[in-house]
Formats: structure tokens, C-alpha cells, sequence
């Protein structure tokens, strides 16, 4: 104690440096024992997915489950269309919806003809009333009026616009039968690939059975 007295400071540090005994690797043992036990202890202590109530897992792990059972989800959809469609597709369901697509358009045309041929002859109809009124109007007006003369005008308008009418009657008329004749071939079309259709239906129920009683024995 006396030399740390007359020995200045920055003699005795480095003094007490050089020549006093160390105590640093017990306290570094200590330092190092006390640094285990705590990481133990928080190791114990930190979240565990696998630790977890509930059967909790890794998101991750999570994600990955999900995916795959999207891909396979995905996978076995697109597999059942694909026999759906090779099962369309020999049986001649196909054939059968465009048949039967085709006697709908037919049909929807042949009511669109109708229409128009229905209005036409409505509007002959209307000519008709007109022009009996015009011959009644005639009868009370002498020749020689200037509305005898305005009279045979109408009547020469309305003889031509029935005459444009009964030509286009008789078009409509002519393209009905035509289409009628379509339909009824398309009508037949329909029937015979439907019967087609039960045939191969009744083949592959007779395949499928035939094999459920071959795997039987």
C-alpha cells in the first residue's frame, strides 16, 4: 500500500498490470458458466412450432402443404375433364349437341320468317281495307272532279305497294317450305345420332361390366 503512495498513477497501473496476480479466468469462467445457463434457459423459454398447442406448425411448412395440395387439386380436375371430354367424345355426345345446336338456329330462323311473312300479310290486309274505301269514294265523285283523279292515284299506289308485298309473300313462302325441309332433315340428323349415342352408351356399360366381373373372379 505504501508504494502505491509514491509511485505515481501511471506507474502503479501499469505495475499492478505486470506484477499483481490476475483474476480474470475465474471471472471469465463464471462470465462463461452464467452465458450457458442463460441460453439454456432461453432456449427452453423460445416459441417451438413443433411445441405448440393445437398441432401447430412452421408457416412455411404450412405454405408448402397448401400448394401442393392446390397443384394436386388442380391436377386431378384437370384429369376428370380430359376422361369427360375422351367420354364425349366416344360415346358421340359432341355430334349430338351440334345437331341439336343446329335444329335451334333453324328454328330460330324459321320464327324470324314467320314473323315477317305474318307482318307482310297484315299489311296486304291493310291495303285491301284502304283500297275498298278508295272504290267507295269513287262512286260518290264524278270523273270529271279533280278528286276522282287524286283517287285513282292512291288506288294505283296502293294496287303497286300490294303487288310488292304479294311478291315478297310469295318469296317467304317459297324460302319457308325450304327451310322446313332443312329442319325436318336436321330433326332426323338429331334422332339418329342420339340413337348412335344410346348404342355406344350401351357398349361401354357393357365394357365396364364385362371387366368389374373379370377383376370379380
Amino acid at each position: 500500500m505504501s508504494m502505491y503512495k509514491v509511485v505515481p498513477y501511471e506507474a502503479a497501473r501499469i505495475y499492478s498490470i505486470v506484477v499483481l496476480p490476475k483474476s480474470v479466468p475465474l471471472n471469465n469462467r463464471k462470465f462463461s458458466r452464467c452465458a450457458i445457463v442463460h441460453r439454456e434457459s432461453t432456449s427452453n423459454k423460445a416459441p417451438s412450432y413443433t411445441n405448440l398447442r393445437g398441432g401447430f406448425t412452421n408457416p412455411l411448412n404450412r405454405e408448402g402443404e397448401d400448394s401442393l395440395k392446390l397443384r394436386f387439386f388442380d391436377q386431378t380436375k384437370h384429369m376428370a375433364y380430359e376422361i369427360k371430354h375422351f367420354y364425349q367424345d366416344f360415346i358421340g355426345n359432341k355430334e349430338v349437341q351440334e345437331s341439336q345446336r343446329k335444329v335451334h338456329d333453324l328454328q330460330h330462323k324459321l320464327n324470324i320468317l314467320i314473323d315477317k311473312r305474318s307482318s307482310c300479310e297484315f299489311e296486304v290486309i291493310e291495303i285491301k281495307k284502304q283500297l275498298a274505301e278508295l272504290n267507295s269514294s269513287q262512286q260518290t265523285v264524278s270523273r270529271e272532279d279533280a278528286q276522282y283523279i287524286e283517287l285513282l292515284k292512291q288506288e294505283f299506289k296502293l294496287h303497286s305497294e300490294k303487288q310488292r308485298l304479294d311478291s315478297l309473300i310469295e318469296v317467304m313462302n317459297y324460302e319457308h317450305q325450304l327451310m322446313l325441309m332443312q329442319l325436318t332433315h336436321a330433326f332426323n340428323d338429331v334422332h339418329l345420332k342420339e340413337r348412335q349415342e344410346a348404342n355406344n352408351i350401351r357398349l361401354v356399360k357393357l365394357f365396364l361390366t364385362t371387366i368389374v366381373a373379370v377383376l370379380g373372379f
